[in-house]
C-alpha cells in the first residue's frame, strides 16, 4: 500500500512538528491511523485504493470533529492513542492473548484523562507519539530497531513542540 504509507508519513511528520497547533489534524490523523488499521480486516479481499477512501473518510470525520468539538475531539484522540498504544505494548510484552481489551481500556482512559487535565503537553506528547506510530512502519524494521526508532522520533517531536510553545509564550522584551 504504497500511497497510504507515504500519507502515513506526511501525517506522522506534520503531527511530530506541529500537532499541537494543528489539534484538528492530530484528530484527524488518529482517524486515519485506526481506518487505515481497521479497514483491511473490516473489508477483507477490497482493493487498497477502497480501504485508502476509508481511512481518508476516517481522518475526515476526525478533522471534523477537530474543528466543531474540541474538547470531545481531542479527548477522544487522546483516549484513541492511548488505547492504541497500551494495546500495542500488551502486543509487544506478549500480554495480547489475555489481555488486549483490558490493556486498550486502560490506555484510553488514561490518554483521554492527560490530555482533559493538562491539554497542550498531552497534547504534544499524544501527538508526536502519534506520528512516530505513522512513520515508523514504513520502513519495515525489525522489532527492536522499531521502538528504538518510535523513541527517537517521539522525543525529536516533543521536543520541537515544546520548543515551539515556549516560543510563543516568550513576550519579547522592547527597548523603548
Amino acid at each position: 500500500m504504497q500511497s497510504s504509507l507515504l500519507i502515513s508519513i506526511l501525517l506522522g511528520a506534520a503531527l511530530l512538528l506541529a500537532g499541537r497547533q494543528l489539534f484538528w489534524l492530530f484528530v484527524a490523523a488518529v482517524g486515519f491511523l485506526y481506518g487505515l488499521e481497521f479497514a483491511p480486516s473490516l473489508f477483507q479481499g477490497s482493493s487498497e485504493v477502497l480501504q485508502l477512501v476509508i481511512a481518508l473518510a476516517c481522518g475526515l470525520i476526525g478533522a471534523l470533529l477537530g474543528i466543531f468539538a474540541q474538547k470531545v475531539a481531542v479527548a477522544l484522540a487522546g483516549g484513541l492513542t492511548g488505547g492504541y498504544l497500551a494495546a500495542e505494548f500488551a502486543y509487544g510484552a506478549a500480554w495480547h492473548e489475555h489481555f488486549p481489551v483490558i490493556a486498550f481500556a486502560i490506555g484510553a482512559i488514561i490518554g483521554a484523562a492527560l490530555v482533559l487535565m493538562i491539554f497542550d503537553w498531552a497534547l504534544i506528547i499524544c501527538s508526536s507519539l502519534a506520528g512516530s506510530a505513522l512513520i515508523v512502519p514504513a520502513f519495515h524494521l525489525h522489532q527492536t530497531e522499531g521502538h528504538l526508532l518510535f523513541a527517537v522520533l517521539a522525543v525529536v517531536g516533543i521536543l520541537i513542540q515544546a520548543g515551539l510553545m515556549h516560543r510563543r509564550r516568550v513576550v519579547p522584551v522592547t527597548a523603548e
